[in-house]
């Protein structure tokens, strides 16, 4: 869950991201984590939705995309 002042009129989610020094993941529509024992795998309705990972380090935010498909270790995310 996210704080209750964050809202649409907020930042865009990597820069309330950076304010709070956290890390989050992001889904795109039509697109879902499936997580079961310690694994996680991106889910795509049509494979061209993306999820993406962003890593706060160092006092910024770093994004990457998450592959779909295969199950990974879960503590990778963390």
């Amino acid at each position: 869950m996210y704080p209750a002042r964050w809202s649409r009129t907020s930042p865009p989610f990597r820069d309330e991201l950076e304010a709070e020094s956290m890390s989050g993941i992001a889904l795109e529509d039509c697109c879902a984590i499936e997580i079961s024992d310690g694994q996680y795998r991106i889910l795509s309705a049509t494979g061209e939705e993306t999820a993406y990972s962003y890593t706060h380090r160092d006092g910024s935010v770093e994004c990457s995309t998450l592959p779909e498909g295969e199950f990974d270790d879960l503590s990778a995310l963390l």
